[in-house]
């Protein structure tokens, strides 16, 4: 078994003003590196003993600063790989729009952050959980591995881990700079893809 640690980036500008972001390449705040910290001590408790063999990034500003710092903390020479299917959602038209006036204009289609749900211009959360899913079964499952990326990427990768249904994963909470854990299989994201991607 490879354990899998997933963080969200520290708080960005963009969670910080209430707006969309996806491809954009927006900074952590100040909040957001201090929280980047704090989560690099926590590090070490949830390896439990295991090495941390590879460290991958979405290669946006706040995944990657937030990767580096938690490094830092922990103490950990490695560095960090990025890779654009790491990314946030592409959010198309949205991205810098307030996430309330979004949400509000097109709720009666139902959430905007939906399985199968694209804004114009974007991608949906199938999109980007298939793109994530190709790249990670290209990376080698040692004793443990730490994936740092955004809330919807998240979302997509816990929720089909999860077996949650597809109507909720969009719903799926995601905290900044907190580490989730998953304990998979050395072919997990295999098995992931030939459900996903046929």
């Amino acid at each position: 078994m490879t354990r899998w640690l997933f963080v969200r980036h520290g708080e960005s500008t963009a969670n910080q003003a209430q707006v969309f972001s996806g491809h954009t390449d927006v900074p952590l705040t100040p909040y957001g590196r201090q929280q980047a910290e704090a989560c690099g001590h926590t590090l070490q408790p949830r390896l439990d003993g295991r090495t941390l063999h590879a460290v991958w990034s979405s290669d946006l500003h706040r995944a990657t600063d937030t990767a580096a710092s938690i490094l830092r903390s922990a103490k950990i020479m490695l560095p960090v790989d990025t890779h654009p299917a790491l990314r946030e959602q592409n959010l198309g038209e949205w991205e810098g729009q307030p996430i309330a006036v979004v949400q509000s204009q097109h709720s009666q289609k139902g959430s905007p952050m939906a399985w199968n749900r694209k804004a114009p211009g974007g991608e949906s959360l199938r999109d980007v959980a298939r793109r994530a899913v190709e790249f990670l079964t290209t990376v080698e499952p040692k004793e443990s591995v730490l994936i740092v990326g955004h809330g919807g990427l998240l979302r997509a990768l816990l929720g089909l881990i999860d077996g949650v249904p597809e109507s909720e994963i969009g719903a799926t909470e995601i905290p900044n700079a907190q580490i989730i854990t998953r304990d998979l299989a050395k072919d997990a994201w295999s098995r992931i893809a030939i459900t996903l991607l046929g």
